[in-house]
């Protein structure tokens, strides 16, 4: 099918021989309507219209006898007629040298198109072979050798349908700025919903750079693959870049769609965070993974883009335990609507960006004896010992729940 030409990375090819096909198709219709100029013109005895009976006729019918007459010097079936005076005679000499020249040529190149298709569908049969014989050999299950073949295919697939930086060589030879633009560029427009990410960006260009270029990564799960499990300890915030899945509470029927663009565990850049559900992909998913140490890591080097993400990371975590307070039904890895609350927002973001490196200085002063424990900007951010104490609880009621069944 058209799309397994694309997906076994056999689409240039296919695209190259529809070039050369294209291209005998007009130069035929040149040399075509050539041919009908030259029995028009007048000379000794007859011309291959008058043969055929062509003089009165349309010229559709004239021109479809031209282009026959001229994919038959391409060797491309049998012609009934031919030239029939000298005018005629040295035309279709002239025509058969550059058959001779080009069409082998392009023969050639069909041919080898061809065969490097075959070259790529036999390497990889080969390798599905393999495959199939090892999990027979070693006994393993109908049912997980099923999924372990339907992965290894998206895997394939996948890789092959896009082209992944690191295969690009070229990009090895970019400068360090260089290579984190890039980054920045592909996945920035990813992380756009998201108030602070956006405000950062904008304001702390080069910051963010750096951020993209060392604290992102990319993960692909197939279908039914599970991101994570309730009660593990969460190590990343996740985007789904492309693809579909579904997130599930612990002790909750309710099933939610995590489409396209969604943040998940958006609390692991701020504190210690469990997960309080499962995460499964109901489609093959390309996933977005932030690393908070390394966020943080390059966020502390700048005083403007620090003093904002610890502003806020502060509500956040205020917000959070507030939820505890009031209902924790409403903790999930997902959907946590609060962080695009504009009432929250506003308060970090009226902040001018003028006073923010004196704030910044205040802020890492204010900073001792922070409340809840964390890993990365949420160390240096200055909190309530009772809103500490709530997340800390949290966190407990988290781990006996998982432990209890």
């Amino acid at each position: 099918t058209f799309q397994d030409i694309f997906a076994l990375g056999s689409a240039s090819v296919y695209v190259n021989i529809v070039k050369i096909i294209a291209f005998i198709l007009i130069i035929n219709h040149f040399i075509a309507c050539a041919w009908y100029g030259v029995g028009t013109l007048e000379a000794e005895g007859s011309s291959w219209i008058e043969e055929l009976g062509l003089a009165g006729k349309p010229v559709e019918s004239k021109y479809v006898a031209s282009y026959f007459w001229s994919l038959g010097q391409f060797g491309v079936g049998s012609v009934e007629f031919g030239p029939t005076n000298t005018s005629e005679r040295l035309f279709s000499i002239a025509v058969l040298l550059f058959a001779l020249v080009t069409f082998s040529s392009l023969v050639s190149s069909i041919t080898n198109a061809m065969s490097a298709i075959r070259n790529m569908k036999s390497v990889q049969s080969m390798q599905f072979a393999m495959v199939r014989k090892f999990l027979r050999e070693n006994g393993v299950c109908r049912d997980l050798s099923q999924r372990i073949l339907k992965h290894v295919e998206f895997s394939t697939l996948h890789r092959q349908r896009r082209v992944a930086q690191v295969d690009v060589v070229l990009f090895k030879h970019l400068s360090e700025p260089l290579a984190n633009e890039l980054q920045m560029e592909i996945y920035s427009r990813h992380m756009q919903d998201h108030n602070l990410f956006r405000r950062l960006c904008r304001t702390a260009p080069v910051t963010m750079h750096k951020v993209c270029g060392n604290a992102l990564a990319t993960h692909c799960i197939a279908c039914e693959d599970h991101l994570f499990c309730v009660g593990e300890g969460a190590k990343c915030a996740y985007i789904v870049i492309e693809g579909m899945a579904v997130y599930t509470r612990q002790r909750e029927a309710k099933a939610y769609d995590v489409e396209e663009n969604k943040w998940i565990a958006e609390a692991a850049l701020w504190t210690s965070w469990v997960h309080v559900g499962d995460m499964m992909a109901t489609r093959e998913c390309d996933i977005l993974m932030i690393m908070p140490e390394i966020f943080a890591q390059y966020v502390r080097y700048n005083s403007s883009a620090f003093y904002h993400a610890q502003s806020y990371c502060r509500q956040f975590l205020d917000r959070l335990n507030e939820l505890v307070v009031e209902n924790e039904e409403d903790l999930l890895d997902i959907n946590q609507e609060f962080i695009f609350n504009n009432r929250y927002s506003a308060k970090w973001g009226s902040e001018s960006c003028d006073d923010a490196r004196n704030a910044a200085a205040l802020a890492v002063a204010g900073a001792e004896g922070a409340g809840a424990e964390t890993g990365s900007l949420a160390d240096e951010a200055s909190r309530e010992a009772g809103a500490a104490k709530s997340l800390q609880g949290l966190i407990a009621k988290l781990r006996d729940a998982c432990r209890n069944g």
